[in-house]
């Protein structure tokens, strides 16, 4: 299976799991990098009524003064600020 298809398989177990533990969940959002041709995923998760937002590398912005350690939780400590 794609695994896209297992991503959304996944998705949607999470909020059985959620609801069996009695939170209704009424919206899924998701957020990913992607570069290139990684928007289609976005796209195509959209149509399945799930929030899904592409954020490209270079959208994030970075000291260019000293190396910096690279990893999700800054970036997403950075994104608000853009």
């Amino acid at each position: 299976m794609p695994t896209h298809h297992t991503l959304l398989k996944l998705l949607q177990r999470w909020r059985e799991e959620a609801g069996r533990a009695g939170h209704a969940i009424k919206r899924i959002a998701v957020a990913y990098e992607a570069a290139g041709d990684g928007f289609w995923l976005a796209r195509w998760l959209w149509a399945r009524d799930i929030e899904a937002y592409a954020i490209h590398p270079a959208s994030v912005a970075v000291s260019r003064e000293h190396r910096r350690a690279k990893t999700d939780r800054l970036d997403t400590e950075l994104l608000p600020q853009a």
